[in-house]
């Protein structure tokens, strides 16, 4: 009989468990896979267990972190913990064939789960397979229970995508939906997702579950804005609650972060810093009991994600006739202070509350 003993670096459970947190947004190139890794990168720093999910099929967060398999293709990955070739799963399954890869970011050791190229064909299947099994749509979460006791923060980067059944996947496994905007396109992918995060509110509540809390943020602001850009101003008005104002300049090196290896070694030291008044920011609103779940407040408000997105296609269509230019603003937050040591062996929670990243 095979061990059910779980494959993973931190191999003792503790009592607390661990925040799930999914970066999504349905357009590419918005910084999801790079803020993905400097949160893993910063938490492992302050002492945190922490594990790294890669759901893509182009596993750019794999190789961005320098893993390849010297196995068989996709072995240890999350497509083969969900089994999504096969008929019969059972949480037993995933436990049994998922294991993280240990690798080494700048020094740190951090944990992966690795990306399969096949894992595309399989959700082709798993959505044949869902209309026949409602089940189906909470696997991921039912994986991501398993890692809960072993790891403090478990971070999934998703693939750009509006694929209804790798969404419904992902809303059902995170605590934290972390939505990256990068101009007026991500604008609009945003609140279509967050059309969709409405609908799953009320499901998880219907089941108990605790509602998802949701940000957006912008990891990616291009440095040669002489004047706030009309989207960014849109989201400020719009999302005054729930977008995090610290925002990442755009630079030649953040785009070489999508070297094979070299997802944080290309960055400069400003640009990993922005990264970090970012993460401390998003993390700080999470648990701050102030801020109203983001569904329940556009409600109170009288909105909806498709009376914003109505909006946000007003707003494009006059900004392009003036050329996007609105009055100028302060776009960059002014520097931090000098973070706090380590605290080792925290919770992510514990981590917040004693001065963050």
């Amino acid at each position: 009989m095979k061990s059910t003993t779980p494959k993973f670096r931190h191999n003792r459970p503790r009592k607390t468990r661990g925040q799930a947190v999914g970066t999504v947004i349905s357009k590419g190139g918005t910084g999801k896979t790079t803020e993905t890794a400097v949160l893993a990168y910063e938490a492992t720093k302050k002492g945190l267990r922490v594990v790294t999910i890669d759901l893509d099929h182009q596993c750019n967060l794999t190789t961005r972190m320098g893993y390849s398999s010297s196995g068989s293709p996709g072995e240890g990955s999350i497509r083969t913990a969900l089994h999504a070739a096969y008929g019969d799963w059972i949480p037993e399954d995933a436990l049994r064939a998922l294991y993280s890869i240990e690798i080494e970011l700048l020094g740190k050791p951090i944990s992966i789960i690795p990306g399969d190229f096949r894992f595309e064909q399989d959700l082709a299947a798993l959505d044949t397979m869902a209309s026949t099994d409602p089940g189906i749509i909470h696997r991921l979460r039912q994986v991501v229970d398993i890692l809960r006791p072993y790891y403090d923060l478990i971070a999934i980067d998703a693939p750009p995508t509006n694929e209804s059944l790798l969404i419904d996947l992902i809303l059902w496994a995170v605590d934290i939906v972390n939505i990256p905007i990068d101009g007026w396109d991500a604008v609009d992918g945003a609140c279509l997702l967050l059309d969709r995060i409405s609908l799953k509110q009320v499901e998880r509540e219907a089941m108990g579950v605790r509602p998802l809390k949701v940000f957006l943020t912008i990891p990616h602001l291009t440095t040669n804005y002489t004047e706030t850009p009309a989207w960014l101003q849109f989201l400020e008005e719009r999302f005054t609650k729930h977008l995090v104002r610290d925002y990442v300049r755009h630079s030649i090196q953040a785009q070489r972060s999508c070297t094979p290896g070299k997802v944080l070694s290309n960055i400069g030291g400003n640009v990993r810093k922005d990264y970090k008044r970012l993460l401390n920011t998003l993390f700080r609103k999470v648990y701050d009991p102030t801020i109203p779940e983001i569904t329940s407040w556009m409600k109170h408000e009288g909105l909806t994600p498709l009376s914003i997105r109505s909006e946000a296609v007003k707003m494009r269509r006059a900004a392009g006739r003036l050329i996007g230019i609105v009055p100028v603003k302060t776009v960059l937050p002014s520097p931090e202070t000098v973070l706090n040591p380590p605290h080792v062996g925290e919770s992510l929670a514990d981590l917040m509350a004693n001065g963050g990243f």
